[in-house]
């Protein structure tokens, strides 16, 4: 529900009580600014609706009984679903949560480490430790090396993006960095940035997950 429809209805004069829907606008206000909105008709007819209670008025008729009026809530014209209510944008003025996370299983890298990669040359990151779902991350992620990541976890200091686990190049590699007996893995595309911005008129700082 868009308020620019809902207007153009009005101004039109679609959704009049001239054509038999009577604007019974609910709002929810808060010291005297508005919040949010339901928009509600009381109608005389079932037409312009894709409620089909056609065969509801016809018995109300039948048992002697008025049907109509009607208070509808529902968006005139089409039987496009979805929220039927108009709100204010809520902003938070913290972020929550207070940290960096992945946003899904995977890889927790620096995403210079991965800038010029590809099939033919990929990056070799060490693995250096793992943080679980409700973990605090008490490493600092040092050049060419990465953590494992679940879903939701913490990124360890100085990460700044996350490789999907279904991205890994194949199994493990063991023992694949000369001279050094670690885990490590192949990266074969760049990745994106987690970046910090000032969400629109509030200031407010949030993170925008990777992609």
């Amino acid at each position: 529900m868009r308020h620019e429809y809902l207007l153009a209805l009005h101004t039109s004069g679609s959704a009049v009580a001239e054509t038999g829907w009577v604007n019974q606008l609910l709002c929810l206000q808060r010291g005297g600014q508005l919040l949010g909105a339901c928009a509600l008709y009381l109608k005389s007819h079932s037409y312009g609706e894709y409620v089909f209670d056609w065969a509801w008025a016809d018995a109300y008729q039948r048992h002697g009984l008025h049907y109509y009026p009607k208070l509808l809530c529902a968006a005139p014209f089409t039987p496009v679903p979805g929220s039927r209510l108009l709100a204010r944008d809520v902003m938070s003025s913290i972020d929550l949560p207070g940290f960096a996370r992945s946003t899904m299983d995977g890889y927790a890298v620096r995403a210079v480490d991965t800038f010029g990669t590809s099939d033919a040359l990929p990056a070799l990151l060490t693995i250096a430790g793992e943080v679980c779902m409700g973990e605090e991350a008490r490493m600092d992620l040092p050049r060419h090396s990465c953590v494992r990541v679940a879903t939701g976890a913490m990124l360890p200091a100085w990460a700044d993006a996350v490789v999907m686990v279904e991205l890994e190049e194949g199994p493990m590699v063991f023992g694949s960095m000369p001279g050094i007996d670690v885990d490590t893995i192949e990266i074969g595309m760049p990745v994106e940035v987690y970046f910090v911005a000032a969400a629109e008129d509030t200031g407010v700082p949030y993170w925008r997950p990777v992609r």
